[in-house]
């Protein structure tokens, strides 16, 4: 309860303020959580994209080593041959283009 009539409007503005700082150390609270949440997305991303390039180069090297007879294996050589296929499709399409 106000002392006078007059400490009416100093402690409203005052009640009003702190629940503004409050708010706004919510806000910012919240702003960080979503940072730091959009950092580890980004993260994950990037960890994804590294591991299917990793994945992409084993497959390269594998294909070559299997053309030059240095790997062999059933599994390895049908897709070897599925690959040479589909480059020759590619550069029959290219050919026509």
């Amino acid at each position: 309860m106000p002392d006078s009539p007059s400490d009416l409007p100093k402690q409203l503005l005052s009640a009003i303020e702190s629940a503004a700082k409050s708010g706004l150390h919510q806000a910012v609270d919240l702003g960080r959580v979503a940072v730091d949440a959009g950092r580890h997305q980004l993260e994950l991303r990037q960890a994804r994209r590294d591991l299917e390039a990793y994945y992409t180069r084993l497959g390269q090297v594998t294909f070559e080593l299997a053309k030059d007879g240095k790997v062999l294996h059933p599994t390895i050589s049908d897709a070897v041959d599925r690959i040479e296929r589909a480059e020759r499709l590619v550069a029959d399409l290219e050919h026509q283009a």
